[in-house]
């Protein structure tokens, strides 16, 4: 009897120890997430461009992350905010962005500008503000195409061969919460739980996938510019080949060239007349 009492103590010290920890860890997600983009705004405003950001990830994470806090705290409750707070700071601060990415593109004054504002505005409101059954199902959709947010971002550095603006900072951040969740989700939540782990399995990739490319190619292309050497080193190669090959025969032509010029010169030159010393001396030689 004793020693299953202490077992089960033990699982219970092992159970309150686990939860503690994933609290703890849920906090750091919570305060990573609240200064995630920080550095990303930062790092705009220091450039006065938003070059290379991709307004469809952003644009997916705004609604997404307003519709999993929505629905998060209508089903866990303000028990267990600290798996879901980050989302709010986060579409936060994805609003910011994407208002900076407007304004340096030069669209916050066009119509596209004023659409997208009261659009996201708009919809965001309703994502807080929308019946439990709605959420459950837009839930459901947008986690599922939240999971592949990263995908436009990763295509578009592929395809530019290079990173523009984007913060490595941020995305360092980013992919912590995301591994970081996996450990929360599994501890702390219940409902859907296989289906949220898969998801931030997903996500965390999809991150890792961009610090790798942040680290590769660069804000000014890496890749790119060894391409560009490797074709100018290219050119040069058979720039040069060329002008020696054209010297070859420059230089064989040349004889032949001085022949065809000497000829027309004797031939543009008069015939001298014969001296009569000359013509004497060879009547002389004739008739002897």
């Amino acid at each position: 009897s004793m020693s299953n009492g202490s077992t089960q103590g033990g699982s219970i010290m092992a159970a309150i120890d686990l939860h503690t920890i994933a609290t703890l860890v849920g906090w750091t997600v919570v305060m990573c997430g609240a200064t995630s983009r920080f550095p990303q705004i930062s790092k705009i405003l220091k450039a006065k461009s938003a070059q290379g950001l991709s307004t469809t990830m952003f644009t997916i994470e705004i609604f997404t992350f307003w519709v999993v806090f929505a629905y998060q705290w209508q089903t866990i409750g303000v028990e267990k905010i600290s798996t879901y707070l980050e989302f709010a700071l986060l579409a936060v601060q994805d609003t910011v962005i994407m208002a900076l990415m407007f304004y340096y593109n030069g669209w916050i004054f066009t119509n596209k500008g004023a659409i997208a504002a009261v659009a996201v505005a708009g919809l965001s409101w309703l994502c807080v503000s929308a019946p439990y059954s709605t959420l459950q199902y837009a839930w459901q959709s947008l986690m599922t195409i939240s999971t592949f947010r990263h995908l436009p971002q990763v295509v578009a550095n592929f395809r530019a061969g290079s990173t523009g603006q984007l913060s490595i900072v941020m995305m360092s951040m980013a992919t912590y919460c995301s591994f970081a969740r996996i450990f929360t989700t599994l501890v702390q939540v219940e409902t859907n739980r296989n289906f949220i782990i898969a998801c931030y399995i997903v996500t965390s990739t999809m991150g890792s996938t961009m610090i790798y490319q942040i680290i590769t190619l660069g804000p000014s292309g890496k890749g790119s510019d060894q391409a560009k050497a490797t074709r100018s080193t290219r050119s040069k190669g058979t720039d040069s080949k060329s002008r020696s090959t054209s010297r070859n025969s420059g230089s064989a032509s040349t004889p032949r060239r001085r022949r065809s010029v000497q000829a027309a010169e004797n031939e543009e030159q008069p015939a001298k007349p014969r001296s009569p010393i000359t013509t004497r001396s060879r009547s002389r030689s004739k008739k002897e």
